[in-house]
């Protein structure tokens, strides 16, 4: 196996490592009020309040995110700051 492959695999292994025993996940679900490369501000439903939650390099992205769009994300805390591991644009209704 050359390098470069045992590297590419070495990467993909170290993504798709699960997160550190007791780093606790979250999921919500809102309308998105302002979206930039590097966060979004979604307004949940029943009073919930905004929330701003960081995009990363490493956030799996599914659909175009932008102001009005219905999102669901999944994310983690790391030092107070919401970090999104995914985020899901829902389609149109």
């Amino acid at each position: 196996m050359n390098s470069r492959l045992a590297a590419l695999l070495l990467a993909v292994a170290a993504l798709s490592a699960p997160r550190a025993p007791g780093e606790q996940t979250y999921a919500t679900r809102g309308v998105v009020k302002t979206a930039t490369p590097t966060e979004i501000v979604v307004s949940r439903p029943k009073h919930r309040g905004d929330i701003t939650i960081a995009l990363s390099e490493t956030t799996h992205v599914d659909g175009t995110i932008r102001a009005g769009v219905i999102v669901s994300i999944r994310y983690h805390d790391d030092r107070g700051r919401h970090i999104a591991t995914a985020v899901s644009v829902e389609p149109p209704r």
